[in-house]
């Protein structure tokens, strides 16, 4: 990267070094810049004195604000050579020599390399101060962003889909999909995949790895900023579920896949820290690439043998989304149906039973029973019984949609 000078002396290094990524933050609210140890003075343009949001932030990519300020002229500098040497190379007169042409052509491809070296910190001041010039910066949530590209992968957000991100007016937000920090810009992501990514694996303690599958146990604690940053990509995914800011009181178990090319997040659920909490978990999510193989139920499989290691029942957060619903009542109906035929000839449904083999509360099993129109009273008794619903269902679900469950005997 190309270094400023002043009086020959060099200034500073322009080349981000790697540093950890925080998350953008409502400077509405906060009031000033989250990042540690940050004053708010300078900013990444090199245009304005003080800044809010960390993606002005100098201290952040190692700058000083009179580094940014000395960043800024060079860039219109650069810029302004360029136009000059595009009109030098291709508008000449028709006396002009060769060797003059060739000689401005020489230059304009020096200069363009020069471009090619500053790109991504130059992405990154653009993206700076547009946030400043943006009229309504100062709102939390932005309705703009219509798409959203995890890495090389593009899909579009429901139409009820609430953006947590910084207001702007870009219609695509580029994620990471390993550390899930975002950007504006897409050259910004890949060079930070490609040469600024921190993680080797999800920052957290290996808990299972079953062949290519791997679950990572994060503490929200300790991992604040990437958990912050993964909540924040999953409410876009899950609009009716309330965005959670304290993200310490919660342990995210992520879900990752290895193939040729490297590790791939499939998905991941958050459970409370809290052992007296009743939830087995608060928010699941498979990322889209991942959807309809099953790993929804090795999600939910796992989050109930969590809680049989904790010697305690549990039940999922309310409110559901549709396809967290129909993924819970097809894991109810699959464990009400293994148990059927582990009782065999006896016909004696025990739902006490069931729930403490299960973890799973009785409620939540007697609600899918009569999802499924499987309980018929006579007299005093209910007995359940196997309905042209259930029949439907059972068919589907063990015929139609693969399913992955959790291994015990992978547990690290």
């Amino acid at each position: 990267m190309p270094k400023i000078r002043k009086n020959g002396k060099e200034l500073a290094n322009l080349k981000p070094l790697k540093t950890e990524s925080y998350i953008s933050s409502n400077r509405a609210v906060i009031g000033k810049c989250p990042y540690p140890k940050c004053t708010g003075e300078g900013h990444l343009s090199g245009k304005f004195d003080t800044h809010l949001f960390i993606e002005a932030c100098p201290l952040k990519q190692k700058l000083t604000p009179e580094t940014c300020v000395l960043f800024a002229k060079y860039r219109d500098l650069l810029k302004s050579s360029i136009r000059k040497s595009v009109k030098f190379g291709y508008f000449q007169k028709e006396n002009v020599r060769k060797s003059t042409f060739e000689a401005g052509l020489r230059s304009l491809k020096q200069i363009l390399q020069d471009l090619k070296d500053v790109l991504y910190l130059e992405s990154l001041a653009d993206t700076a101060e547009f946030l400043e010039h943006e009229p309504n910066f100062r709102q939390p949530y932005s309705r703009k962003v219509e798409k959203i590209q995890l890495y090389d992968v593009e899909f579009t957000l429901p139409k009820n889909a609430v953006c947590i991100y910084p207001n702007c007016e870009v219609s695509c937000v580029y994620v990471c999909e390993r550390c899930f920090q975002y950007f504006f810009d897409k050259y910004a992501m890949q060079d930070h995949c490609l040469n600024v990514f921190p993680y080797e694996y999800p920052p957290g303690k290996l808990i299972y790895k079953e062949d290519s599958l791997l679950v990572y146990e994060v503490d929200g604690l300790k991992e604040s900023v990437y958990s912050m940053n993964l909540t924040m990509f999953a409410k876009m995914f899950i609009p009716g579920k309330e965005y959670r800011s304290d993200v310490d009181i919660f342990k995210f178990y992520i879900l990752i896949k290895n193939d040729a090319i490297g590790w791939h997040t499939v998905g991941y659920f958050s459970k409370a820290k809290d052992f007296d909490s009743k939830h087995s978990l608060s928010c699941i999510m498979v990322m889209p690439t991942y959807g309809k193989q099953g790993y929804g139920g090795f999600l939910i499989d796992l989050s109930y043998i969590l809680c049989k290691k904790e010697n305690k029942i549990g039940t999922p957060e309310r409110p559901f989304s549709i396809d967290g619903l129909m993924a819970y009542r097809r894991y109810w109906l699959r464990i009400i149906v293994d148990y059927m035929v582990q009782k065999g000839t006896k016909r004696q449904f025990d739902i006490v039973e069931l729930s403490k083999s299960t973890a799973v509360q009785e409620i939540d099993i007697v609600t899918t029973l009569f999802a499924y129109d499987m309980l018929l009273k006579d007299t005093e008794k209910y007995w359940v019984v196997m309905s042209e619903t259930f029949r439907k269902a059972y068919g589907k679900l063990y015929f139609g949609e693969r399913s992955c469950r959790v291994n015990s005997a992978c547990f690290v």
